[in-house]
């Protein structure tokens, strides 16, 4: 079936880019801020030189200035792994995985499994989401998965769903919000 295809696609995906990113990183090209500065934190809140608040709060010492609540579930898989690589590999996961929601939109809308998986294969295959696994680490990585999500559930009618995923896409960041505002008028719209 399409879906396969695509599961398929989502794994190759996942698997090169996690390869291709963790191999700039061990090649020096990848640069110091967010990637470094996302793995500077953590290292400081897991030693106890500093409290999770510096990770998610904008303003505080030692971050990047960002409201990013997601990042304390990120720090527990970091925990686990200790490693810049950590990240990398999680971050081509999450823009991977985004295909499989995209797909189940895709088909709800259109009824077609074949364009359906158009749009997860030419999703997968847009520039702009390799640009991200190329360049450090991005919390705006957890945004399509969670997007997505968010909008199967509201075509599906799972407004609880549709909560939760609204929830996680306003826990990734402060802009977040804006865009954010565009689902609640297509809520009330549809």
């Amino acid at each position: 079936s399409m879906r396969r295809w695509v599961l398929l696609a989502v794994l190759v995906y996942t698997t090169v880019f996690s390869i291709y990113s963790v191999l700039r990183y061990y090649d020096f090209r990848t640069l110091y801020f967010d990637l470094g500065i996302h793995t500077y934190s953590m290292e400081r809140i897991l030693h106890g030189q500093e409290r999770i608040e510096t990770l998610i709060f904008p303003s505080t010492p030692g971050h990047v200035g960002h409201f990013s609540p997601i990042l304390a579930p990120v720090l527990a898989l970091y925990a686990l792994v200790p490693v810049p690589e950590t990240l990398l590999v999680l971050q081509s996961a999450l823009l991977g995985v985004a295909a499989l929601p995209l797909y189940d939109l895709a088909l709800k809308v259109l009824g077609r499994p074949d364009r359906a998986g158009a749009f997860a294969f030419v999703y997968l295959l847009y520039p702009a989401i390799h640009g991200a696994n190329r360049y450090d680490f991005h919390i705006e990585v957890f945004i399509p998965l969670f997007g997505f999500v968010l909008f199967l559930a509201l075509v599906r009618k799972q407004y609880r769903l549709f909560v939760v995923a609204s929830l996680l896409v306003l826990s990734t960041h402060e802009f977040v919000s804006l865009l954010f505002l565009w689902s609640g008028a297509l809520l009330l719209l549809y």
